[in-house]
């Protein structure tokens, strides 16, 4: 333990998020990945459409079929890439913080709602590390999300 183990564990996740998320941009441009997904939903649209005729039209269904079939593998070979990354860095991290704080009972500044005895979602006001680690790991993607949204916004206005 350096400083304590709420602070111990935030800084290890606030580290783990930010070098996932340089990661993710450097595997994933996020302009593309939402260009790519408007793409996809326009053809998932037309080939809606296409397939109300589907036998006058089956030319044109294999075809976008198919486009959309390269396009999908494309994305899901990047998020598997980006997911291998993310285990190899998440499980020697996640041993670190289980031996070392394995034993500790961490109060919340809040309390949080999570499934309790027979899946009724109760208020807790203790957590232990794993739990610590999630919460940590959770507010911090939101303010990069948040971030990036921000960016984008100003991005679109200036362009």
């Amino acid at each position: 333990m350096i400083i304590s183990p709420i602070v111990d564990i935030s800084l290890v996740s606030v580290a783990i998020v930010i070098i996932l998320q340089i990661i993710q941009n450097k595997i994933h441009d996020r302009k593309k990945m939402k260009e790519q997904r408007d793409k996809m939903t326009e053809k998932q649209k037309r080939l809606k459409e296409l397939m109300k005729n589907f036998e006058k039209n089956k030319k044109e269904i294999d075809k976008l079929q198919n486009e959309l079939l390269l396009e999908m593998n494309e994305m899901l070979s990047k998020n598997l890439k980006f997911m291998l990354v993310s285990l190899v860095l998440a499980l020697p991290t996640f041993w670190y913080l289980g031996s070392f704080y394995s034993s500790y009972i961490i109060d919340l500044p809040i309390p949080v709602p999570w499934f309790g005895k027979n899946s009724l979602i109760e208020m807790y006001k203790q957590t232990n590390w794993l739990g610590w680690y999630v919460l940590s790991s959770l507010f911090t993607t939101l303010i990069i999300n948040i971030f990036y949204s921000i960016k984008d916004k100003i991005e679109e206005k200036k362009g």
